[in-house]
């Protein structure tokens, strides 16, 4: 039989997955002398405030009723910790490289482990950015804490039925190529910078055709940022495979980013 806190850490990991199915949450209970504490952990999809609005139904705290303090033994802790894969990471840093002009992009270093997370190493992490008190790499925490990679969007095929199709009308085809893409360290900068970048009005998306399969890590950075793949049922592009994502504040962003 399941402890309490291995039963409530089960049934947290349900819920998670019941509201999130794609993305893999780890979910770790332990029992010590004044109580106990289950530790949620996962990479990119969903922000730590999203989640924390589940897990926080877990924890159970005894506090004082006069002064509100917490009280010693029987407390039942939920942590969660949210990690980046180094595509979002090194997208990150891109983008608010080019929104406070920070010039060059500084590297991102990732350990072996499972457990590391991506970061800018400390000796070329530039400090005070923008004459402010914050560096680059505090920066880019603030910026990913606030976006959740969690992919929402599913593509709506109904347009692309039957001749022509609503959802091939008034589109409007933006110019590839920027610094942002340009200075990506690894194979994700070659299809970044030849992909074409469809804006599509009536389905008020974005779709993104490379010459070829894009690479492990530039498929990973596109389901991270919301993307989906796709196939064209008819009109020029019949039979051609693309990216597609809903509009959105960070779809636009990384579009921008695309497109300068």
């Amino acid at each position: 039989m399941l402890s309490s806190v291995a039963q409530q850490a089960k049934d947290l990991r349900q819920q998670l997955k019941a509201v999130f199915p794609l993305c893999k949450f780890r979910v770790r209970s332990s029992n010590y002398s004044m109580g106990s504490s289950i530790r949620v952990s996962w990479i990119d999809g969903p922000t730590v405030a999203e989640v924390d609005a589940i897990a926080s139904g877990y924890e159970s705290i005894r506090r004082d009723e006069g002064s509100g303090e917490i009280l010693s033994g029987g407390n039942r802790y939920v942590h969660c910790e949210r990690r980046f894969s180094i595509a979002v990471f090194e997208a990150a840093v891109m983008t608010v490289c080019r929104d406070w002009g920070v010039e060059p992009v500084p590297p991102v270093v990732c350990g072996p482990s499972e457990f590391s997370s991506p970061h800018i190493p400390h000796e070329v992490n530039p400090q005070r950015v923008g004459g402010g008190v914050k560096d680059l790499q505090w920066l880019v925490m603030d910026y990913l804490a606030e976006r959740s990679f969690y992919p929402v969007q599913e593509v709506d095929e109904e347009g692309d039925r039957g001749g022509g199709g609503a959802g091939e009308a008034e589109v409007s085809v933006l110019k590839p190529g920027s610094p942002w893409n340009a200075s990506a360290p690894h194979a994700t900068a070659a299809d970044l910078q030849a992909v074409e970048v469809v804006e599509n009005h009536a389905k008020d998306g974005f779709e993104l055709f490379f010459p070829g399969k894009p690479d492990p890590a530039t498929r990973q950075l596109l389901r991270a940022c919301g993307f989906r793949p796709g196939k064209k049922k008819s009109g020029d592009r019949s039979g051609q495979w693309f990216w597609y994502a809903k509009r959105t504040e960070g779809t636009t962003e990384f579009v921008l980013g695309l497109t300068g």
